[in-house]
């Protein structure tokens, strides 16, 4: 009877354990959906505004045409979803998600981001600025 006692403690921890891990994956999911949502929201703007596709032009003369508020709202917009999905996978909260690097470095190669970026990367967290930097 005195072994019943540490049973009923490791089947409840061993359930525990089990709940959590299922919590952790639900987790991970319902981040990887809110992380697409705001990146379909993002991108649903540039397409249906053709004049934001300058944004991923990669030959821009932002001399002869300046980047325009609209141009710098979205560009800004779309750091801070990859602030937000950078701070997701550090922390474990998103799982895999392909070639996020590859992602953020494409698009800092385009004038319009890599312009903006200058403007903005003083404001971010220095974690982020370091991940931004390595990748220009």
């Amino acid at each position: 009877m005195g072994w019943l006692q540490p049973l009923g403690i490791i089947a409840g921890l061993v359930f525990s354990g089990a709940a959590l891990r299922n919590d952790v994956r639900s987790r991970k999911l319902e981040n990887r959906i809110k992380i697409t949502e705001g990146h379909r929201e993002i991108w649903s703007a540039l397409l249906s505004d053709p004049s934001l596709e300058r944004i991923r032009h990669s030959q821009v003369d932002l001399d002869l045409f300046p980047i325009t508020p609209v141009e710098n709202r979205l560009v800004r917009s779309i750091f801070q979803h990859i602030l937000l999905t950078f701070e997701a996978r550090a922390t474990g909260q998103l799982g895999d998600i392909g070639d996020f690097d590859r992602d953020v470095r494409e698009f800092l190669s385009r004038p319009i981001p890599r312009q903006v970026w200058s403007e903005i990367a003083r404001f971010q967290p220095a974690r982020f600025r370091k991940f931004v930097e390595t990748l220009l």
